[in-house]
């Protein structure tokens, strides 16, 4: 816990938003590494509407903005929505 307390402090942050900030990394890595897994293309349709309507409703969380992330390959070059909410620059 000194260790983290010391991270903390040198990186400028709180110990409790440097504690939130470890653990949303935690959350969006299993979420990457869970989303490795096959899925069929139904199901990751139905799961980036879902990320859409989170979006929308603005309570969408920094692990299923990772989750975006790691979907950009299928979701359709002209929903820009969901491309710049996932990080892809304009052309």
């Amino acid at each position: 816990m000194k260790v983290l307390q010391l991270i903390g402090a040198l990186l400028g942050f709180k110990y409790v938003e440097f504690i939130k900030t470890i653990v949303t990394f935690s959350i969006c890595l299993r979420i990457t590494i869970k989303s490795t897994k096959t899925h069929t293309m139904e199901e990751i349709k139905k799961r980036l509407e879902f990320l859409r309507r989170e979006l929308r409703l603005e309570r969408i969380s920094y692990g299923e903005l990772a989750e975006l992330q790691s979907l950009i390959e299928y979701i359709d070059l002209d929903d820009v929505e969901l491309l710049q909410a996932a990080g892809v620059p304009e052309k």
